[in-house]
């Protein structure tokens, strides 16, 4: 496995294709929106909040269908950009023609069962982040839970993300995706094991870059908005616009080079030798070798 020329081509792929920013933007590996407004923390503690508390629950409810909202939207873009980039990577990786409207079609085909997949993937993991929970509630409990957590992440994120390319790839179903994604992680616990801490460091040594670049290039646009108004919610409004596209530039290219990695990754575990395929029709195209048993 040469995790170097798995790296590299992620990055070649990214950089080539800048449509795929767009999806990359939603994958959740990054979500660097502009929306610093300079806040004094003081403020949030010397402010009284005593006046505000009879309109509290008028207040409360808005807000929470607000946050309800925009959730559901970043969920609905989530599970369409997720196997758009997937199959973008695909496309672009193994033969055939990357074009952003049939990786957006791809993104919407997948919809549902990516949905599927993702919330079952929240259950899992919200059921045993209450296990571990209530292990580490003694001395000893507390001994066996972190190491427990520590390797149950490891499956957890292992096992999801090859079945998330199973799915797409293959075009499957979810239980013939996790079928693959379990056969593929217990034949290859090791090289998984390096994939999610080159993950990890890549993870660590970009964010810090990002934070880095963020400052840099959002000051400028923060402190020309600052000069026309004075509106925190003008300055948090404009401040998103108008640095859509460094947010697409910092955010989309690293949602995009994490996702095509641990896709390449995918590749190289099903098909060691890539081979070309074309099928005439544009279609997505799945691994020429033979899928591995379904156990």
């Amino acid at each position: 496995m040469n995790f170097g020329r798995i790296v590299n081509r992620s990055f070649d792929i990214s950089w080539r294709h800048k449509s795929l920013w767009i999806f990359g933007l939603f994958t959740g590996y990054s979500s660097d929106f502009n929306v610093n407004l300079d806040l004094d923390p003081n403020q949030f503690l010397d402010y009284d909040l005593s006046p505000h508390f009879d309109n509290l629950s008028e207040m409360l409810g808005p807000f929470l269908v607000a946050v309800s909202i925009l959730a559901l939207v970043f969920l609905v873009l989530h599970c369409i950009a997720v196997p758009a980039v997937i199959d973008g990577v695909n496309r672009a990786a193994r033969g055939g023609v990357y074009r952003f409207d049939l990786s957006f079609s791809r993104g919407i085909d997948f919809f549902l069962r990516y949905l599927g997949l993702f919330l079952l993937g929240m259950v899992v993991a919200i059921g045993s982040t209450v296990v571990l929970t209530l292990i580490a509630l003694t001395i000893v409990g507390l001994i066996i839970a972190i190491p427990a957590a520590l390797f149950g992440f490891f499956v957890f994120v292992s096992i999801f993300a090859l079945t998330e390319r199973a799915l797409v790839v293959r075009d499957c179903s979810i239980g013939d995706a996790l079928s693959e994604g379990y056969y593929l992680f217990r034949r290859n616990m090791s090289d998984c094991l390096i994939m999610l801490l080159i993950l990890i460091g890549l993870g660590i040594a970009i964010g810090i870059a990002l934070i880095i670049a963020g400052l840099i290039a959002y000051w400028p646009i923060n402190s020309f908005i600052s000069a026309f108004t004075e509106s925190k919610l003008a300055i948090l409004v404009l401040g998103i616009i108008l640095g859509l596209p460094v947010t697409i530039f910092l955010s989309g290219f690293t949602g995009t080079f994490f996702t095509a990695l641990y896709t390449l990754f995918y590749f190289e575990l099903v098909e060691p030798t890539p081979v070309p395929v074309t099928t005439g029709t544009g279609g997505t195209l799945g691994p020429e070798s033979t899928p591995p048993p379904l156990l």
